[in-house]
């Protein structure tokens, strides 16, 4: 006899904010293995004032998409290290009107998918990969 089970992945997005800059964190809460990316956006008024850089350099980079891709396979419980998004209030101060005071949100959009192996056993990303919705008719 054998049982079989699913695992899933799962994560959770940290965003905490310091000295004008976001600190986005992505923690692996499934059982299984992920790859994580994230979409920072900004309206185009303030986007300009915005830097991204990494805590630890090369661990996230840049997609054509606009995506920010975590380099490395986050295994379960662990926690990506941070891409931190940067406002230069000095330059957003002297591009306002007698510098006031702005307000202005910075959203943080969060994928994951599960790793996948191809036949030599290196693990790769499918980010076209969905979820199936458990209500949608099948035909």
């Amino acid at each position: 006899r054998v049982q079989v089970g699913l695992s899933f992945s799962e994560t959770e997005t940290g965003d905490d904010v310091s000295d004008w800059t976001k600190h986005i964190s992505v923690l692996n809460t499934g059982t299984v293995p992920c790859y994580v990316r994230v979409k920072v956006l900004v309206s185009e008024t303030y986007g300009k004032y915005v830097s991204y850089s990494a805590q630890v350099q090369g661990s996230w980079t840049l997609g054509e998409d606009g995506y920010w891709y975590y380099g490395a396979v986050l295994n379960p419980g662990e926690t990506a290290s941070e891409l931190l998004a940067a406002l230069d209030r000095r330059a957003l101060g002297q591009d306002t009107e007698n510098g006031e005071e702005q307000e202005f949100n910075v959203i943080v959009v969060q994928e994951h998918t599960t790793v996948l192996y191809d036949d030599a056993g290196n693990a790769y990303a499918d980010w076209t990969m969905a979820q199936a919705d458990s209500d949608a008719e099948e035909g």
